[in-house]
């Protein structure tokens, strides 16, 4: 005859055993969400774009960051003038709807692209601005007609810089990333003119993940192509992001509000 055993009553683990696999449990918790975490940092990717090209007067630069075929942002270099006023400026505009560029506004509440340093991080926290933004201007006028030439010196936080960056924001699929452009900006007095050129620009291909100026590939590798200068006593840190000294100002606001 077979047999029945009845169950048995599974006997209640001790305080001391219990604790140690709680303790079990949350380590292991705690080294999945590190492999998780450490898998979702090992699939960002920075993609660097080399490049050389001229800023010259009266063109256009269309950039397409991720090389989708869509221009992203134009960096326009236009002059013109009537009667006796005349003018050279230099623009950075977003195009698609949601880009933007890392900007600050002027005392007179105008737009104006910030020339980074290398190694500042882009990322939400930016101040992206859509719209035209300005990088670097000059303006002159011959006077009420005496003959007179007087000549003003450029202006603006692109002028005469070496190897700065713009901050960049923009749309892939509907989702925001964010990238930067690298250039070197002419604009000397004697000529009238601004000229330069644009040597390199790279995004971070996951969405919302930042990127700092200069950083071509991996979490901390930057191409300091040169060193930003040594902060000057009363520059604050806001002012270095501009990329402008604390006492920088324009010399005629009026003639810079016409832009």
């Amino acid at each position: 005859m077979r047999q029945f055993l009845r169950p048995r009553t599974p006997a209640p683990l001790s305080p001391s055993l219990q604790r140690q696999i709680s303790k079990y449990a949350v380590a292991a918790s705690a080294a999945g969400m590190a492999t998780l975490a450490l898998a979702q940092f090992s699939d960002a990717e920075i993609v660097y774009t080399p490049a050389n090209k001229k800023i010259e007067t009266g063109k256009t630069i269309s950039l397409d960051v991720d090389g989708d075929g869509v221009v992203d942002f134009k960096i326009r270099d236009v002059n013109g003038g009537h009667g006796y006023f005349y003018f050279a400026r230099l623009s950075v505009l977003p195009v698609e709807p949601g880009n933007g560029v890392w900007g600050h506004l002027s005392s007179y509440n105008s737009q104006f692209a910030s020339a980074l340093f290398p190694g500042v991080a882009i990322g939400a926290q930016a101040p992206f601005y859509s719209g035209r933004n300005r990088m670097a201007y000059m303006a002159t006028s011959t006077g009420l007609g005496a003959g007179f030439w007087g000549g003003e010196t450029c202006t603006g936080p692109w002028a005469n810089v070496k190897h700065r960056y713009l901050g960049l924001k923009f749309q892939i699929n509907g989702e925001t990333h964010f990238g930067w452009a690298r250039l070197s900006i002419d604009c000397p007095r004697e000529s009238f003119l601004i000229t330069g050129a644009l040597t390199g620009y790279a995004y971070e291909t996951t969405p919302n993940h930042r990127i700092k100026t200069g950083q071509t590939s991996g979490p901390d590798e930057i191409t300091k192509l040169q060193e930003p200068p040594a902060a000057q006593p009363g520059v604050s840190l806001g002012e270095l992001a501009k990329g402008a000294p604390a006492s920088w100002a324009w010399r005629r606001k009026q003639t810079a509000a016409r832009m």
